[in-house]
């Protein structure tokens, strides 16, 4: 297990301040059993830190705070999706937020997810995975069900021109292009909406 120990301190010694990981990133070098036991030493001895159950992160110390800089919850979010193999798009408040929609800063983290309904207490702050049967959710992109989300959380009544440019600026052209090639079949409205953030103005059947 020594041999073990150090090619999984190796790999974490080389990876980013604030990276995540679980158990599974590490079963290439052995069993899952033994890297479980390895991980649990390794945040024994503050070398790592737990996020929450089986998710793990190298974590980066604030001198001037004095205390580790927290993990954003929607890394976490990634990460746990990568864990467990979901799709997910962040919804309401949380897609608006990641949008620059809204600037307050959520204590309630929602996605929506392909995989089981999940709830977990970060730090005192909720993170949801709610399950969803659409499966929209897994053959769009991620930039493409954040914006989808994103307007659905607004509502039509509340899409402006204050809006629109505010979503331009989280994307480039291209974006705005590949999100309006995906959409094409999502809720009639929304898509007008995102056929307007790309000027579009050509034949849906061209």
């Amino acid at each position: 297990m020594n041999n073990i120990s150090s090619a999984i301190k190796n790999r974490i010694i080389n990876l980013p301040q604030n990276s995540l990981f679980s158990i599974k990133d590490f079963t290439d070098l052995g069993a899952y059993k033994s890297v479980k036991v390895i991980l649990t030493r390794f945040e024994k001895e503050h070398f790592i830190k737990r996020e929450i159950d089986g998710l793990y992160s190298k974590p980066e110390y604030s001198e001037f705070l004095q205390e580790f800089v927290a993990i954003p919850i929607e890394d976490i979010a990634i990460q746990l999706a990568k864990k467990f193999s979901w799709h997910i798009s962040p919804t309401g408040n949380t897609a608006l937020n990641k949008l620059k929609l809204s600037t307050q800063v959520p204590a309630h983290y929602v996605y929506l997810s392909d995989g089981p309904y999940r709830e977990y207490d970060i730090n005192g702050t909720k993170l949801e995975f709610k399950h969803t049967n659409n499966k929209m959710i897994s053959t769009l992109s991620d930039k493409s069900n954040t914006l989808v989300q994103a307007l659905k959380s607004l509502g039509q009544e509340n899409f402006n021109e204050q809006i629109k440019e505010t979503i331009r600026q989280q994307f480039s052209q291209q974006d705005i292009l590949l999100i309006l090639k995906e959409t094409q079949y999502v809720t009639s409205w929304i898509y007008e909406c995102i056929k307007d953030i790309a000027n579009y103005e050509g034949d849906d059947n061209a």
